[in-house]
């Protein structure tokens, strides 16, 4: 009398079962991704709304534009996004990171070690994006800060 299946049965079985916790796993995000988020998601990749106002000053020394700054990972970080207009002034920000302050305070932690726009070598025409940590949660959706780049400040972003 056999009770356990044969070694290819359980491979079969084990196949299964990943296959249906990636499917719920998957459908679980998907879910979570038709938020209000998921629209200024949206907006925000196909580059057709910019949310922040535009400053010459950081587009002349920088050579990028501030599109935008959100809150994302559950409101845990902060993203900064920015469109490079031109690739050889934009490798300055290496050195001047955006930031962000808001309410006598510098948002100026990594979000996330590894990520963000100092990895990359930015090209015209593309996007790239700056993650740092929303310390305590201390800014909302709504809030009106300022992107700091190097010494130049653009006041009026609103966080979304």
């Amino acid at each position: 009398m056999k009770f356990w299946p044969d070694r290819a049965t359980r491979a079969r079985r084990g196949a299964i079962v990943a296959a249906a916790a990636l499917t719920v796993t998957i459908a679980a995000v998907a879910a979570a991704d038709h938020g209000p988020a998921s629209t200024a998601a949206a907006t925000r990749t196909a580059g057709s709304h910019s949310t922040a106002p535009r400053s010459a000053s950081i587009e002349d020394r920088f050579g990028i534009r501030v599109i935008g700054a959100y809150l994302t990972a559950a409101d845990g970080m902060i993203e900064i996004q920015y469109q490079v207009l031109d690739q050889d002034k934009a490798l300055g920000i290496s050195d001047a990171k955006p930031v962000i302050v808001a309410n006598g305070t510098t948002f100026d932690v990594d979000g996330l070690a590894g990520h963000g726009h100092n990895h990359h070598i930015p090209i015209a025409g593309r996007n790239g994006f700056v993650l740092l940590a929303n310390t305590h949660g201390a800014l909302h959706s709504g809030e009106t800060v300022t992107v700091v780049v190097g010494s130049l400040h653009l006041d009026g972003v609103v966080l979304e």
